[in-house]
């Protein structure tokens, strides 16, 4: 097998595999959008990949059998800068174990030469062969990408008020969206999330373009929301009949007494009159509260892993 620093030339040989394994994720998760639909949108966005990543590409008797490529994003976790191999920066054929280990040794000898301590690769949900792959490459379980379709519309019925959040609301809803930042540096989470003004953060979100948020009253009070965008973490996300859930918040004495569920029935109803047919949602998987409520409303497409190498390997490189 011969491995190739990757080219941007070959970005259509890389796009064939990619569909490949595309098609057979959607085999599994027919809502997806069927390959035409992505095609121009992913071939685009893995030119920019390329052009700014670090990556190869795998030979195998003169056929293309795999490429890897990813995406330095500065400090990612912890203090060290870090790689991210999105979904479309992967793709392999034949035996796949061999393929993967192969570039992922070019790969990371070189992403670590160059401080990337940090790792996350994006792997489509029910590769099962590949979740192994990575498990034995020292890699787990961090996020996913969930979809669901919207051709059958929900009738939304709830004891709660569910109301569509308009700007005045913004500062009643600003110590639930404080307590919600809070939460991820919980156990088992323990994501180091930054201080922020939350009513500020709301403000600035909610003022941008196709920005929509609901929340649901318990009488008079706030006691959770969700809100959508056009964009969430996937690049299949971008597509334009999906809309995307990029947060969502239960106070701890609600949660199993049908709030969330509330509030999706509204947004997918929403979501289903504005001429959206695919509702979707990225979360972390390491959540345990967050991850089985999503789990039971959407299916998995994405699952992505990550990998942190002790930087105390530096001197000795």
């Amino acid at each position: 097998m011969e491995i190739l620093p990757i080219r941007v030339e070959l970005v259509d040989m890389f796009m064939s595999l990619f569909l490949d394994d595309y098609d057979e994720e959607r085999r599994i998760v027919q809502v997806l959008p069927p390959r035409e639909e992505i095609q121009e949108m992913v071939s685009s966005s893995l030119e920019r990949i390329i052009q700014h990543g670090v990556g190869f590409y795998a030979i195998d008797e003169g056929r293309l059998v795999g490429y890897l490529v990813g995406i330095p994003t500065g400090p990612l976790f912890g203090l060290s800068d870090g790689v991210v191999v999105p979904i479309h920066g992967f793709a392999s054929v034949g035996d796949v174990k061999k393929v993967t280990k192969t570039l992922y040794l070019h790969a990371v000898q070189e992403w670590v030469r160059r401080g990337w301590f940090s790792q996350a690769v994006v792997m489509f949900a029910h590769h099962q062969v590949l979740k192994e792959v990575w498990f034995e490459l020292g890699f787990g379980a961090r996020c996913a990408d969930a979809i669901r379709d919207l051709s059958t519309p929900t009738t939304p019925f709830s004891p709660l008020t569910i109301k569509k959040v308009v700007a005045w609301d913004l500062p009643e809803l600003a110590p639930i969206h404080q307590e919600h930042h809070l939460y991820y540096r919980q156990a088992p989470m323990f994501m180091p999330n930054p201080d922020e003004d939350a009513l500020q953060d709301l403000q600035e979100w909610f003022s941008q373009k196709d920005h929509h948020m609901w929340v649901a009253k318990r009488n008079t009070k706030f006691v959770g929301y969700m809100r959508i965008q056009p964009e969430g973490e996937s690049i299949l996300s971008r597509h334009p009949k999906m809309m995307n859930i990029t947060g969502a918040y239960v106070i701890p004495e609600e949660r199993g007494h049908h709030v969330g569920a509330s509030l999706l029935e509204e947004i997918t109803a929403w979501v289903h009159k504005n001429g959206y047919t695919r509702l979707g949602v990225d979360y972390e998987v390491l959540n345990p509260i967050g991850s089985s409520f999503w789990e039971k409303h959407f299916t998995p497409y994405t699952l992505s892993v990550a990998r942190r190498i002790d930087e105390r390997i530096t001197p000795y490189l």
